[in-house]
């Protein structure tokens, strides 16, 4: 018996039933845009970049290049992980990429002095401190078709619904109010966010920071974080921080806590790897010796241990090469004097962060 064979459209490469199904749906919805092959999908870029730069070289390249653009992004993590300065560093370079920005602060730490020394630009953001869930959610939501196209909500586990506000503490408030409030407002932004991608304009990119907390008595992993199931249904990208070793410098009395390492573990990510851990030097005061401000990330050592497990850069003994081997290489002996010249070149980070990228690249093809 003769095996049918499978027509395939020349025009579209889809099989003509549904190449069919594709014209008849468009024609009833009347929209061209509502419906297309997965292989017109469409991932949104800005100028090529797909990607929002994070602030760290190290969970830049753990991520692909950093945050998607148009994506539900979760960040959690314990009280001083600095969840908070992360996202603010990820909205800093969304603003300079010409992104319209918002800040939701429903914790009210944040002052605009230390946004300016991350680099933010407050006279160009829209700021707002909500009073109740629902209203940061409709706050959100409208910011959301107006064009604003990043937004932090900083924190999902301190906004509470209206109900809750009003009663009594000691109150039996009904369970699940707040779950089932952030899961609709989830559904709609999401369902907005697929309207503006159908429709060829660039989507919102929301980040939810979050606590990390434990369940008293629970079996298994205690930790868990607020908002219900939902907030891990949406989200593209879950980041959860926790807080390393303390940083110090100096000696006997003169010896200061100047930061905090900082590690990371990538609990989602359906654009790229997951459950890839990390670490980076975090400075809370400005730092003489490392080089690095108040609120920032020690990007140059970050990006030195990169290039070290990419063998981009080498190592002898105390020495460290740049181009080994080559008519340009250089050499320096001990990782202070390489810092120095990664700082007096900060150029460097950026070449070597592509450079790593497109060996990841490469390896998946």
């Amino acid at each position: 018996m003769k095996k049918k064979t499978k027509t395939i459209s020349k025009k579209t490469g889809t099989s003509s039933i549904v190449a069919n199904i594709l014209e008849s749906i468009k024609k009833e919805f009347k929209d061209d845009n509502i419906v297309s092959t997965a292989s017109d999908m469409t991932e949104y870029s800005l100028e090529g970049i797909k990607r929002i730069p994070t602030g760290d070289p190290q969970l830049d390249v753990d991520l692909g290049g950093g945050i998607p653009i148009g994506r539900i992004i979760h960040i959690s993590g314990e009280y001083s992980s600095t969840k908070s300065t992360q996202s603010l560093h990820m909205l800093r370079n969304a603003q300079q990429m010409g992104l319209p920005c918002a800040l939701m602060d429903f914790e009210n730490t944040l002052d605009n002095a230390y946004l300016q020394q991350l680099g933010i630009d407050t006279d160009d953001m829209i700021y707002s401190n909500p009073a109740s869930l629902e209203e940061v959610a409709q706050l959100m939501q409208s910011l959301q078709e107006k064009g604003i196209k990043f937004i932090i909500w900083d924190s999902v586990a301190v906004a509470e619904p209206t109900k809750v506000l009003e009663s009594d503490t000691g109150d039996s408030v009904q369970m699940g109010v707040k779950q089932k409030l952030i899961g609709e407002f989830l559904g709609k932004f999401q369902s907005i966010n697929n309207r503006f991608t159908r429709n060829g304009e660039m989507p919102c990119t929301l980040i939810l920071i979050n606590q990390v907390r434990e369940k008293i008595g629970a079996y298994g992993d205690p930790e868990y974080e607020p908002g219900g199931r939902a907030v891990g249904f949406y989200t593209s990208v879950h980041i959860r921080f926790r807080r390393g070793d303390w940083i110090a410098e100096g000696t006997g009395n003169n010896k200061e806590i100047v930061g905090q390492v900082v590690k990371y573990k990538i609990v989602k990510n359906k654009t790229y790897k997951r459950m890839v851990s990390g670490e980076f030097d975090f400075y809370q005061v400005d730092s003489e010796i490392a080089g690095v401000k108040e609120g920032y990330n020690d990007t140059f050592k970050s990006a030195i241990m990169l290039a070290l497990s990419y063998d981009l850069v080498t190592r002898g003994g105390a020495w460290f090469y740049i181009d080994k081997g080559l008519d340009t290489e250089k050499k320096f002996q001990g990782l202070e004097k390489l810092i120095d010249y990664f700082r007096a070149n900060p150029e460097l980070i950026d070449k070597y962060k592509e450079q790593i990228l497109e060996i990841e690249r490469r390896t998946k093809e």
